[in-house]
């Protein structure tokens, strides 16, 4: 059990940065950020003490993309909504490989996001297209899901722009001439 402090009866930031060092997780975290949502100023001072000593500790709390996800998949079943959550998250992990750089980690969020918004508003109009429809309301869902597969190709598409960007460059001089100049593909897909 999290030692607490005596007036406010919530975690201590020594607490809770210890039990993250031991579990790469902290309950003690979110109970601090429960009580600072509700108002608590001390439980906001302790977040602020603790966010300033371990950046990284944010990173193993539920964030924004957690709950826009959660959003998205709000209108499943609990059991397909955590299918549809375990398959985002094996996504975001083959897409972000072993050590994206943080542009790629943000524009792979974007990606899943996308990805999950399209497949709802696809959904969607397939079950509105199964019922009576008038033509205007046919047309509003078609024009969703068309949105939503343009704004997944979008994100894919920097995605892969920007790892074209980020990878090095090669430059071969042939007799004191430049002849070939090109990136590297440092992918684990090449071929011998």
């Amino acid at each position: 059990m999290a030692k607490t402090t005596k007036a406010a009866a919530i975690p201590t930031p020594e607490t809770v940065v210890a039990e993250f060092a031991e579990k790469r997780s902290s309950s003690g975290l979110l109970e601090l950020i429960r009580a600072a949502d509700r108002g608590d100023r001390q439980a906001l001072s302790h977040l602020r003490l603790i966010y300033e000593a371990v950046p990284a500790i944010t990173d193993a709390v539920s964030s924004w993309q957690y709950s826009v996800e959660r959003d998205i998949l709000g209108t499943a079943q609990p059991g397909a909504t955590e299918t549809l959550a375990a398959q985002a998250n094996r996504l975001r992990k083959r897409l972000a490989g072993e050590a994206p750089s943080p542009l790629e980690s943000v524009l792979v969020n974007r990606v899943v996001l996308d990805h999950l918004h399209a497949l709802n508003c696809e959904q969607t109009l397939q079950q509105k297209l199964a019922g009576s429809l008038s033509l205007a309301q046919g047309e509003y869902f078609h024009k969703q899901a068309e949105r939503a597969q343009r704004r997944l190709l979008r994100s894919t598409k920097a995605l892969a722009e920007v790892r074209r960007l980020l990878r090095p460059t090669v430059q071969i001089n042939v007799a004191e001439q430049q002849v070939v100049a090109g990136t590297v593909n440092t992918g684990s897909n090449q071929t011998a």
